[in-house]
């Protein structure tokens, strides 16, 4: 009988966001009695904390920040400092994986630098695994790093579309995302998670949730919401993510356009929250408005969990999963007024919202599950290596 099969998951993020909770859902929901799972940092980031609740090993290329790392480490290297760094990385985690005696590397971000993490575990005949989980065009893996992999993971049917564009230069399939059943649950009431949060507690919060990058749409909930925010006097939105501190005054900019009495109506948390779960328990509407397709998108289904309502693209991977007006609701991102104007059907409309929930509801819980993700994966990489 064969051994344990034993996979390294490289993770080099610099945040703890969808791509990361998906990874511990991986590797804590692995079948341990055929698997053997090590997680693999280049050195020791914040964010990483995030891992602490699992059950693996977990190993550090370095132990901290070094000169020779380039642009990690330096604002303004020197010339042929980030070639030198990528041959040290490679270097020390082709010892790694040889020394812990990995049968495959798993790449949790396949990104168009991933070629120093792969190809240094190709020459040391470890299979690979790519996982490609953006929209992008310019984060899709050119041909040098496609053609390593042994099989490319894509996280929907639109991400798998996206990266093709460039070629197919390696074998690919779809393997979709899974959401944590098992943490996505209401814990508490609505009631109490916002006096937790220091919200009113008869408010309706509406929560705009994921980085402030400006492509999430934030600006455009803000202004979706003033349009109705008179309308509706007891309405709150809360801007939860954190990122640069150029995309959180822009944000705020955009507030200070509005009369002074519905300024405060829009709260920001300011960095990016512990405890998203929290969030979910405490908001009334969830608004997911990222203005390109999301090659997956945690949020609606992750709301969807928590019993509460949601307005999503009208475009992306979600289509796949989500019919507007059947169990959710999709909106153009871009147009302002039709946002406002689901906001206010969601509002106006709460038994018809609540049917849409709990079909959203039953569609996460038969088709994206870390059980069936998990039984498509372990399929992966007993393929793989036969």
């Amino acid at each position: 009988m064969r051994e344990k099969i034993k996979i390294a998951y490289l993770d080099y993020s610099h945040i703890f966001a969808g791509a990361e909770r998906v990874l511990y859902t991986i590797i804590s929901h692995l079948d341990r009695s055929r698997f053997e799972p090590v997680l693999v940092f280049p050195y020791p980031m914040e964010h990483q904390a995030g891992y602490a609740g699992l059950d693996c090993p977990k190993h550090y290329l370095a132990d901290g920040l070094k000169w020779w790392m380039g642009s990690d480490r330096w604002r303004h290297p020197l010339r042929g400092t980030d070639l030198l760094a990528r041959s040290i990385w490679g270097c020390r985690l082709a010892r790694l994986l040889k020394k812990e005696r990995v049968d495959i590397l798993h790449v949790n971000l396949l990104r168009p630098d991933a070629l120093m993490w792969i190809l240094p575990a190709k020459l040391s005949g470890i299979k690979v695994i790519g996982h490609f989980r953006s929209q992008s065009l310019e984060w899709i893996p050119p041909r040098s790093v496609q053609r390593q992999c042994d099989l490319i993971l894509c996280v929907s049917q639109y991400s798998r579309n996206r990266m093709l564009l460039k070629g197919e230069h390696a074998k690919s399939m779809v393997l979709y995302d899974s959401v944590n059943v098992d943490v996505f649950k209401p814990a508490v009431s609505k009631t109490d998670a916002k006096r937790k949060l220091g919200f009113p507690e008869d408010c309706f919060l509406m929560s705009s949730i994921g980085q402030l990058s400006r492509h999430k749409g934030h600006d455009n909930a803000i202004r979706a919401f003033m349009k109705i925010a008179d309308t509706y006097p007891k309405a709150l939105l809360f801007i939860a993510g954190g990122g640069r501190h150029e995309d959180l005054e822009y944000l705020k900019q955009i507030v200070g356009q509005y009369p002074a009495t519905l300024q405060g109506r829009v709260i920001f948390s300011g960095e990016q929250v512990a405890n998203i779960t929290e969030v979910y328990s405490a908001t009334d509407l969830v608004l997911s408005l990222t203005k390109v397709g999301e090659a997956f998108g945690l949020v609606p289904y992750e709301a969807a969990l928590m019993g509460c309502p949601f307005i999503a693209p009208d475009k992306g991977a979600v289509k796949e999963f989500i019919t507007t007006g059947v169990n959710g609701i999709l909106v153009e991102t871009e147009d302002v007024d039709a946002i406002a104007k689901a906001m206010r059907y969601i509002m106006d409309n709460p038994q018809e919202v609540a049917r849409m929930n709990a079909l959203a509801r039953k569609t996460v819980s038969d088709k994206l599950t870390p059980t069936v993700m998990i039984r498509n994966l372990e399929n992966v990489y007993n393929n793989i290596l036969e």
